[in-house]
């Protein structure tokens, strides 16, 4: 599962699996996997339903962003496109901004447009996962990054982590087609 790009696995302990396998443990640990273990009373479609939910909750989340930080830098005049959004979801006028695009180049790479595309969304979830006050908006091959009340010098580095692991990710995909 984890050579086709499954992000994680759940297992259903009880009649049938009574236990994960250490060398499946340590596999996960080893490849940054999640396994999640889960016993046989917990319903797998009341989790489905949760997740889902949840994933669709956060999907309108970053939609809402994102466009209100297209409007923000397409349209900054108008700031009734953009500044309700934002100030609902915490970023105020008077806070401290620092933008910083990250442009996910893959010409000289030979890797599938979905592939790119998913490389992209892992390194935007990544990205809300790892950090705080950091509003991201992906467009084509593009993250736009806006740090809220982080200093230029932390900003650097959190723009160079986000770079080093795009290559990482760009490279294992690379190598996994191979």
């Amino acid at each position: 599962m984890y050579h086709k790009g499954a992000s994680g696995i759940v297992i259903n302990i009880g009649p049938y699996v009574k236990s994960i396998d250490q060398d499946i443990i340590d596999f996960a640990n080893e490849n940054d996997f999640p396994v999640f273990e889960v016993p046989w009373s917990v319903h797998m479609a009341e989790i489905m339903r949760i997740i889902c939910f949840e994933i669709t909750k956060q999907q309108q989340n970053r939609i809402e962003i994102s466009a209100a930080l297209s409007n923000a830098f397409l349209c900054p005049i108008q700031e009734d496109l953009y500044v309700p959004i934002l100030m609902k979801k915490g970023y105020l006028p008077n806070n401290s901004y620092v933008v910083s695009i990250i442009y996910v180049k893959t010409e000289n790479i030979e890797i599938e447009d979905n592939r790119r595309e998913s490389i992209v969304s892992q390194l935007s979830g990544y990205i809300r996962w790892n950090y705080k006050n950091i509003l991201t908006s992906v467009q084509d091959k593009y993250i736009s990054l806006v740090f809220c009340n982080y200093s230029d010098i932390v900003c650097d580095e959190i723009s160079k982590n986000v770079f080093n692991k795009s290559c990482t990710w760009l490279y294992t995909s690379t190598t996994r087609s191979l």
